[in-house]
């Protein structure tokens, strides 16, 4: 496998960016915080109701 637009073999050294999978992950996160009652997406106010289970 060769890294893209090179002629360099792909090796345990060769880095990869992370920010595409990041993004992904904390979309993941994100909908499932909506899935769960956490977070609103239809509302004005993003958290719901009452205390923040982010802070104790």
């Amino acid at each position: 496998m060769l890294e893209a637009g090179t002629h360099r073999k792909v090796n345990a050294n060769t880095l990869f960016h992370a920010s595409p999978i990041s993004k992904m992950v904390s979309a993941i996160g994100v909908l499932r915080l909506v899935q769960e009652g956490v977070l609103g997406l239809d509302q004005d106010r993003v958290f719901s109701p009452g205390p923040s289970p982010f802070f104790i």
